[in-house]
């Protein structure tokens, strides 16, 4: 079985404000892995990788269940990847970094790094 959206429409029918009916709530476990999936691959993909995918929105992340009910996480869409300089990867992780440690004044200069 598959969660078909996180309510940004697709083309299961979601619309763009709302779960899809058929699917069932999110228990705290199930929400629980999928932050914690999503990060531990954002952050593979950023550092490991030096990967960032340029188009990462609830409608691009999939979750399904193997054949033990185990869910998946996939991320869809990776049209939009772009490889990063390595000023580009140290900004981005500099950015990151700053909002894990509540530094607002070091991640606005990622930011402005970036234009």
């Amino acid at each position: 079985r598959a969660l078909c959206c996180f309510g940004s429409g697709d083309a299961d029918g979601c619309d763009s404000d709302s779960a899809c009916e058929r699917d069932p709530p999110v228990d705290e476990a199930l929400g629980r892995f999928i932050v914690q999936r999503g990060i531990d691959i954002y952050l593979q993909m950023l550092i490991v990788d030096n990967l960032m995918h340029a188009d990462l929105h609830p409608g691009n992340i999939l979750v399904r269940f193997d054949a033990r009910n185990r869910p998946l996480l996939t991320l869809v869409d990776a049209g939009m990847v772009a490889e990063l300089t390595p000023d580009e990867q140290e900004n981005f992780i500099g950015f990151f970094l700053a909002l894990g440690a509540g530094d607002g004044e070091r991640a606005a200069r990622c930011v402005l790094r970036w234009s």
